[in-house]
């Protein structure tokens, strides 16, 4: 789905399109808040969204008839078939989001956060609490590193830039991930211990996050201990202590433990509708 004509998008232009869709939502008695980018460029990310994703706390409507509801209350929203790779316009995509998507909980209302963006004078607009952002940007890390298209693996690293700089942003606030609070039962524990899991995959990759991980309350010690110094040689290192011993290359080298395992890479299912899901926040 997408608002206004292609043009090329300002952040403005994002934040005039996110009102558009809270107001319209709004209208239907709908309560809904911003996850990805949009979310991340509301908390202090520091870069302009790509596009929209607005989660919608509700189940009694299905994710195309909220689509058609927006395209039918507003006439800057209609309906496109799914982004083709290396198409030369631009325009503000809107993916509308409900519970149990893209695995996202259903979170009560009092937990949405308003947020003024430095482009608009009054309104507010609302975001899924920041724990949740980040644990689900650190979800998009992991996926768009097992995904098969290239379009995917290249925002890798904008995904780590994100969680980087949510990992400032929420240790100036003091918060803590783990334990959960008596606010956070809206999280199921099949998606902390995915979290967990994936929490150890950035550390296998990203070894300089430790100690963000650890102020955010992860034992990461006990989900990635730290090598000892034998155990941290290189596969170089332990051939050249094999052949100063023998005086011969051996003929076989085992490098097993040498190398951390990182978990399965979750598969997600894809719909048919209007517009294809795709990886989370694309």
């Amino acid at each position: 789905m997408s608002r206004y004509s292609p043009s090329l998008l300002t952040q403005s232009d994002i934040n005039e399109a996110a009102v558009d869709c809270i107001k319209t939502f709004d209208a239907m008695g709908l309560s809904a808040a911003f996850v990805g980018g949009e979310a991340c460029s509301l908390y202090g990310v520091g870069r302009k969204a790509n596009d929209l994703d607005i989660f919608v706390l509700t189940n009694e409507y299905g994710q195309e008839e909220l689509k058609r509801l927006l395209v039918g209350r507003n006439t800057h929203f209609y309906l496109v078939p799914a982004r083709t790779p290396g198409a030369t316009y631009k325009s503000i995509k809107v993916d509308v989001l409900l519970p149990g998507a893209m695995d996202i909980p259903l979170f009560p209302s009092s937990l949405i956060e308003y947020i003024s963006p430095s482009t608009l004078d009054v309104r507010l607009l609302p975001v899924a609490p920041l724990k949740l952002v980040m644990l689900l940007k650190l979800q998009a890390w992991s996926q768009h590193r097992a995904a098969f298209e290239s379009r995917f693996r290249e925002k890798v690293p904008m995904d780590h830039r994100d969680l980087s700089a949510l990992f400032e942003i929420a240790e100036k606030r003091r918060m803590k991930v783990v334990p959960l609070s008596a606010n956070d039962d809206y999280i199921p524990s099949s998606f902390m211990d995915a979290s967990k899991r994936r929490v150890r995959e950035h550390l296998v990759a990203h070894p300089e996050v430790r100690r963000h991980w650890r102020r955010l309350g992860y034992d990461v010690d006990t989900i990635l201990p730290l090598a000892s110094p034998s155990q941290s040689r290189s596969p170089q290192t332990n051939l050249s202590r094999a052949m100063s011993a023998s005086g011969r290359v051996p003929k076989t080298f085992d490098v097993s433990g040498l190398f951390e395992a990182l978990p399965a890479a979750e598969t997600k299912k894809r719909t048919s509708s209007s517009r294809p899901s795709r990886g989370l926040f694309e």
